[in-house]
Protein backbone atom coordinates (compact mmCIF):
# COMPACT_ATOMS: atom_id res chain seq x y z
CA UNK A 1 0.00 0.00 0.00
CA UNK A 2 1.67 3.07 -1.39
CA UNK A 3 1.77 6.42 0.60
CA UNK A 4 -1.40 7.92 -0.93
CA UNK A 5 -3.81 5.12 -0.34
CA UNK A 6 -2.79 5.49 3.46
CA UNK A 7 -3.04 9.07 3.60
CA UNK A 8 -6.68 7.83 2.19
CA UNK A 9 -7.69 5.60 4.32
CA UNK A 10 -6.57 7.83 7.08
CA UNK A 11 -8.66 10.46 6.15
CA UNK A 12 -11.76 8.05 5.39
CA UNK A 13 -11.57 6.82 8.87
CA UNK A 14 -11.07 10.60 10.17
CA UNK A 15 -14.25 11.58 8.17
CA UNK A 16 -16.49 8.41 8.74
CA UNK A 17 -15.27 7.18 12.23
CA UNK A 18 -12.55 8.98 13.96
CA UNK A 19 -15.00 12.40 14.51
CA UNK A 20 -17.86 10.62 15.59
CA UNK A 21 -17.28 9.71 19.08
CA UNK A 22 -20.57 7.59 19.28
CA UNK A 23 -19.07 5.77 16.04
CA UNK A 24 -15.63 5.32 16.85
CA UNK A 25 -15.71 3.61 20.67
CA UNK A 26 -17.82 0.87 19.37
CA UNK A 27 -15.71 0.56 16.58
CA UNK A 28 -12.60 0.81 18.27
CA UNK A 29 -14.03 -1.10 20.70
CA UNK A 30 -15.11 -4.30 18.43
CA UNK A 31 -11.63 -4.48 16.73
CA UNK A 32 -10.14 -4.31 20.72
CA UNK A 33 -11.85 -7.37 21.16
CA UNK A 34 -11.31 -9.07 18.36
CA UNK A 35 -7.92 -8.75 18.40
CA UNK A 36 -7.52 -9.42 22.10
CA UNK A 37 -9.94 -13.07 21.64
CA UNK A 38 -8.01 -14.02 18.06
CA UNK A 39 -4.97 -12.91 19.02
CA UNK A 40 -4.81 -14.80 21.98
CA UNK A 41 -5.15 -18.03 19.80
CA UNK A 42 -1.61 -16.74 18.38
CA UNK A 43 -0.13 -16.62 21.61
CA UNK A 44 -1.20 -19.45 24.06
CA UNK A 45 -0.02 -22.12 22.00
CA UNK A 46 3.54 -20.57 21.97
CA UNK A 47 2.77 -19.97 26.04
CA UNK A 48 2.06 -23.79 26.34
CA UNK A 49 5.29 -24.54 24.60
CA UNK A 50 7.33 -22.21 27.37
CA UNK A 51 5.40 -24.12 30.31
CA UNK A 52 6.01 -27.40 28.81
CA UNK A 53 9.78 -26.72 28.27
CA UNK A 54 11.71 -29.52 30.12
CA UNK A 55 8.78 -31.89 31.11
CA UNK A 56 8.08 -34.96 30.16
CA UNK A 57 5.74 -36.73 27.60
CA UNK A 58 3.49 -38.06 30.76
CA UNK A 59 3.88 -34.77 32.42
CA UNK A 60 2.82 -32.92 29.33
CA UNK A 61 -0.18 -35.41 28.58
CA UNK A 62 -1.59 -34.23 32.20
CA UNK A 63 -0.85 -30.73 31.63
CA UNK A 64 -2.78 -30.50 28.42
CA UNK A 65 -5.67 -33.16 29.59
CA UNK A 66 -5.71 -30.57 32.50
CA UNK A 67 -6.02 -27.69 30.45
CA UNK A 68 -8.48 -28.62 28.14
CA UNK A 69 -10.58 -29.84 30.26
CA UNK A 70 -11.27 -26.95 32.58
CA UNK A 71 -11.45 -24.85 29.01
CA UNK A 72 -8.65 -22.58 30.01
CA UNK A 73 -7.99 -21.33 26.38
CA UNK A 74 -11.46 -20.36 26.48
CA UNK A 75 -11.64 -18.47 29.74
CA UNK A 76 -8.21 -16.18 28.40
CA UNK A 77 -9.59 -15.81 24.98
CA UNK A 78 -12.60 -14.17 26.15
CA UNK A 79 -10.63 -11.94 29.49
CA UNK A 80 -8.33 -10.86 26.69
CA UNK A 81 -11.47 -9.88 24.59
CA UNK A 82 -13.24 -8.07 27.16
CA UNK A 83 -9.65 -6.48 27.96
CA UNK A 84 -8.93 -5.64 24.68
CA UNK A 85 -12.50 -4.18 23.80
CA UNK A 86 -12.58 -1.93 27.21
CA UNK A 87 -8.71 -0.16 25.73
CA UNK A 88 -10.65 0.26 22.25
CA UNK A 89 -13.57 1.91 24.19
CA UNK A 90 -11.56 3.82 26.74
CA UNK A 91 -9.14 5.21 24.10
CA UNK A 92 -11.95 6.28 22.30
CA UNK A 93 -13.70 8.23 25.39
CA UNK A 94 -9.97 9.59 26.28
CA UNK A 95 -9.68 10.87 22.91
CA UNK A 96 -13.00 12.44 22.77
CA UNK A 97 -14.71 12.96 26.30
CA UNK A 98 -14.84 16.06 28.10
CA UNK A 99 -14.30 15.44 31.72
CA UNK A 100 -13.66 18.81 32.85
CA UNK A 101 -16.90 19.77 31.49
CA UNK A 102 -19.28 18.67 33.79
CA UNK A 103 -22.04 16.13 32.77
CA UNK A 104 -23.45 18.21 30.47
CA UNK A 105 -19.75 18.76 28.62
CA UNK A 106 -19.06 14.76 28.66
CA UNK A 107 -22.55 14.29 27.09
CA UNK A 108 -21.83 16.94 24.15
CA UNK A 109 -18.49 16.10 23.72
CA UNK A 110 -19.34 12.02 23.14
CA UNK A 111 -22.74 13.18 21.31
CA UNK A 112 -21.24 16.18 18.73
CA UNK A 113 -18.50 16.19 16.61
CA UNK A 114 -17.79 19.50 16.60
CA UNK A 115 -17.87 20.05 20.72
CA UNK A 116 -14.21 20.53 20.41
CA UNK A 117 -14.21 23.24 17.99
CA UNK A 118 -16.85 25.20 19.60
CA UNK A 119 -15.20 29.05 20.90
CA UNK A 120 -16.55 28.62 24.68
CA UNK A 121 -14.62 25.03 24.92
CA UNK A 122 -11.46 26.26 22.59
CA UNK A 123 -11.04 28.99 24.97
CA UNK A 124 -11.02 26.92 28.04
CA UNK A 125 -9.14 24.80 26.48
CA UNK A 126 -6.20 27.20 25.76
CA UNK A 127 -6.72 28.64 29.13
CA UNK A 128 -5.56 26.03 31.01
CA UNK A 129 -2.92 25.52 28.03
CA UNK A 130 -1.64 28.74 28.78
CA UNK A 131 -1.56 28.16 32.57
CA UNK A 132 0.35 25.25 32.22
CA UNK A 133 2.80 27.17 30.00
CA UNK A 134 2.96 30.02 32.55
CA UNK A 135 3.74 27.49 35.01
CA UNK A 136 6.97 26.59 32.79
CA UNK A 137 8.00 29.70 31.48
CA UNK A 138 10.97 30.37 33.83
CA UNK A 139 12.42 27.53 33.32
CA UNK A 140 16.26 27.87 32.72
CA UNK A 141 18.60 26.51 30.16
CA UNK A 142 19.08 22.87 30.34
CA UNK A 143 22.33 23.24 31.44
CA UNK A 144 23.85 23.22 34.70
CA UNK A 145 25.17 26.99 34.68
CA UNK A 146 21.58 27.68 34.59
CA UNK A 147 21.98 27.81 38.42
CA UNK A 148 23.94 30.70 38.49
CA UNK A 149 21.08 33.18 36.88
CA UNK A 150 18.30 31.13 39.74
CA UNK A 151 20.62 31.92 42.39
CA UNK A 152 21.43 36.00 41.75
CA UNK A 153 17.51 36.56 40.62
CA UNK A 154 16.29 34.52 43.26
CA UNK A 155 15.39 37.92 44.66
CA UNK A 156 14.03 39.51 41.43
CA UNK A 157 12.27 37.02 38.84
CA UNK A 158 10.57 34.85 41.09
CA UNK A 159 10.10 36.41 44.52
CA UNK A 160 7.49 38.68 42.56
CA UNK A 161 5.84 35.63 40.85
CA UNK A 162 5.71 32.32 43.08
CA UNK A 163 8.80 32.74 45.83
CA UNK A 164 7.74 33.66 49.16
CA UNK A 165 9.06 36.84 51.31
CA UNK A 166 11.47 35.38 53.65
CA UNK A 167 8.83 35.25 56.56
CA UNK A 168 6.74 33.25 54.91
CA UNK A 169 6.49 29.37 55.62
CA UNK A 170 6.12 28.08 52.54
CA UNK A 171 8.75 25.35 51.72
CA UNK A 172 8.15 21.87 52.41
CA UNK A 173 10.98 19.99 54.92
CA UNK A 174 10.03 16.46 53.70
CA UNK A 175 9.72 16.86 50.17
CA UNK A 176 12.40 19.45 49.77
CA UNK A 177 14.36 16.52 51.84
CA UNK A 178 13.65 14.46 49.24
CA UNK A 179 14.20 16.05 46.18
CA UNK A 180 17.77 17.23 47.18
CA UNK A 181 18.65 13.29 47.83
CA UNK A 182 17.79 12.38 44.58
CA UNK A 183 19.18 16.10 42.94
CA UNK A 184 22.02 14.25 40.28
CA UNK A 185 24.07 17.23 40.43
CA UNK A 186 24.87 17.51 44.27
CA UNK A 187 27.83 15.40 45.75
CA UNK A 188 26.75 13.34 49.03
CA UNK A 189 28.71 16.59 50.98
CA UNK A 190 26.96 18.88 49.26
CA UNK A 191 23.41 17.15 49.93
CA UNK A 192 24.57 16.37 53.77
CA UNK A 193 24.80 20.21 54.39
CA UNK A 194 21.60 20.89 52.83
CA UNK A 195 19.97 18.53 54.35
CA UNK A 196 21.37 19.75 57.42
CA UNK A 197 20.18 23.31 56.60
CA UNK A 198 16.80 21.65 56.26
CA UNK A 199 16.54 19.93 59.27
CA UNK A 200 17.62 22.54 61.63
CA UNK A 201 15.03 25.05 59.96
CA UNK A 202 12.01 22.79 60.80
CA UNK A 203 10.67 23.57 64.67
CA UNK A 204 7.47 24.03 63.61
CA UNK A 205 4.86 20.88 63.17
CA UNK A 206 3.42 22.30 60.13
CA UNK A 207 6.15 20.63 57.89
CA UNK A 208 6.84 23.91 56.19
CA UNK A 209 9.48 26.54 56.67
CA UNK A 210 10.60 30.01 55.58
CA UNK A 211 13.67 31.44 53.87
CA UNK A 212 14.50 33.43 57.13
CA UNK A 213 14.51 30.26 59.14
CA UNK A 214 16.88 28.65 56.27
CA UNK A 215 19.26 31.38 56.24
CA UNK A 216 19.18 31.16 60.69
CA UNK A 217 20.05 27.55 60.47
CA UNK A 218 22.60 28.32 57.89
CA UNK A 219 24.67 30.95 59.94
CA UNK A 220 24.30 28.22 62.82
CA UNK A 221 26.26 26.02 60.93
CA UNK A 222 29.05 27.57 60.48
CA UNK A 223 28.78 30.01 57.12
CA UNK A 224 28.55 34.12 56.97
CA UNK A 225 25.39 35.96 57.78
CA UNK A 226 25.51 37.73 53.84
CA UNK A 227 25.95 34.54 52.32
CA UNK A 228 23.07 32.12 55.04
CA UNK A 229 20.75 35.46 53.56
CA UNK A 230 21.45 34.77 49.94
CA UNK A 231 21.49 30.73 50.88
CA UNK A 232 17.88 31.28 52.56
CA UNK A 233 16.10 33.77 49.98
CA UNK A 234 17.62 31.05 46.62
CA UNK A 235 16.14 27.91 48.55
CA UNK A 236 13.05 29.46 49.86
CA UNK A 237 12.67 30.54 45.97
CA UNK A 238 12.85 27.49 44.52
CA UNK A 239 11.70 24.91 46.81
CA UNK A 240 8.32 26.44 47.54
CA UNK A 241 7.94 25.77 44.06
CA UNK A 242 5.35 23.17 42.72
CA UNK A 243 6.77 19.81 42.89
CA UNK A 244 6.38 19.41 39.34
CA UNK A 245 8.33 22.36 38.53
CA UNK A 246 11.05 21.59 41.48
CA UNK A 247 12.11 18.14 39.71
CA UNK A 248 12.24 19.72 36.13
CA UNK A 249 14.64 21.91 37.88
CA UNK A 250 16.62 19.19 39.56
CA UNK A 251 17.06 17.40 36.59
CA UNK A 252 18.53 20.25 34.64
CA UNK A 253 21.31 21.11 37.09
CA UNK A 254 19.77 24.45 38.30
CA UNK A 255 18.82 24.21 42.09
CA UNK A 256 22.25 22.08 42.51
CA UNK A 257 23.70 25.12 40.81
CA UNK A 258 21.74 27.61 42.62
CA UNK A 259 22.61 26.45 46.03
CA UNK A 260 26.35 26.07 45.30
CA UNK A 261 26.58 29.89 43.90
CA UNK A 262 25.19 30.65 47.17
CA UNK A 263 28.59 29.84 48.51
CA UNK A 264 27.41 28.17 51.21
CA UNK A 265 29.51 25.11 50.23
CA UNK A 266 32.75 26.48 49.94
CA UNK A 267 31.98 28.30 53.36
CA UNK A 268 32.05 24.81 55.49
Amino acid sequence: MNKSAIGNVTRAYHDYVGSKPIIEAPVLGALGAATGYYGAGFVIPKLLKVLMAGKTEQEKADMMKEYESENTEGLLRNLLGVAGGAAGVGYSLNKHLDLKGGLKGAFDSLSDQNYWSRPEVRERVNAARDSRMAALRYTPQRTYSSGRSLAKQASLEYSSVWAPNMEQERVPIAQSLTLIQRDPFLTLPQKDVTTAVLEGAEDSDSGLTSGKKLMRSAVQLGVGAATGYLFGKATSSLLSLPAMVTRRLSGTGAIAGALINTGIFSEL
